[in-house]
């Protein structure tokens, strides 16, 4: 959490907070605040508006993660999804130098391919851009033309009607510097999209959602209880991210982070150019 988040978690739990144990309850108790709100001004998505679907993930895991549930329901109602990987994660376990970036980028795609065969969606419908992982927001800061023209192109070739990708203001510095990057493709591309938006990181910080679930057009939900068989099992491809890899002795993503996201609906909210 963040420091004034912690410190007023702190204060309002007699200091339960202080501890991991809390920390981790007093983010559920936030989330699922947070997620009733949207939940009272949501409606169900309406598969039939969102035409064909391509959804953008900077990391493989960001779409079981945020939207497993929503891919699920629309790939099982018929309807025209793609998915594309902007990195291959291979730096998730940079602390590691021992974890070769190479094999652990062929090992994410691995999972990533499992995970949404796993959601209905066939290889062919998936596109991996091989941007490198963490270096993102120097792409955005550099005005990286040729990482711009590898998501037009794919946006030109697809022609998706609707964009899922991850909130612009979801706390991963990679999620933020992706929003940018399609917003920038979308406008080179010049075939215009609609853009919701999923929260990942924002859910474990869900003080970040208290903004948009206010101001955003319109929130958008998918039920979880309907797909959840599938997205766990997705969710639960992705060996290398929520279990330890040697010589790492813990998962690389925190302790409670994935169980934030297998029993609650998804929420998809609207975005809307200002």
């Amino acid at each position: 959490m963040s420091s004034t988040l912690t410190r007023l978690a702190n204060i309002l739990t007699l200091g339960y907070a202080g501890t991991r144990s809390g920390q981790r309850r007093v983010r559920v108790i936030a989330a699922n605040s947070i997620c009733a709100f949207l939940r009272l001004r949501s409606r169900p998505i309406d598969a039939a508006s969102l035409g064909q679907v391509l959804v953008v993930a900077p990391h493989p895991d960001d779409e079981s993660l945020g939207c497993g549930a929503t891919i699920a329901s629309l790939a099982g109602a018929g309807h025209s999804v793609s998915v594309l990987f902007l990195t291959d994660g291979e730096h998730s376990h940079a602390a590691y130098p021992e974890i070769d970036p190479r094999a652990l980028a062929v090992r994410r795609r691995a999972e990533a391919l499992a995970a949404t065969a796993l959601l209905g969606i066939g290889p062919a419908r998936i596109r991996f851009a091989q941007l490198p992982d963490g270096r993102l927001p120097a792409l955005v800061s550099a005005g990286d033309a040729a990482s711009v023209g590898i998501l037009a192109s794919a946006i030109t070739d697809l022609r998706p009607c609707t964009i899922l990708l991850p909130y612009r203001r979801d706390g991963s510095s990679d999620h933020e510097a992706a929003f940018v990057l399609v917003a920038r493709a979308v406008t080179k591309s010049a075939h215009p999209c609609r853009i919701l938006e999923f929260p990942v990181w924002a859910l474990w910080s869900p003080g970040r959602l208290i903004s948009p679930a206010f101001s955003c057009p319109a929130v958008w939900r998918t039920r979880a209880s309907a797909f959840r068989c599938a997205k766990n099992r997705a969710v639960a491809s992705y060996v290398s991210q929520a279990s330890p890899l040697p010589p790492a002795p813990v998962a690389v993503l925190p302790e409670g982070f994935v169980s934030m996201f297998l029993e609650r609906d998804e929420f998809l909210l609207e975005y809307r150019a200002t």
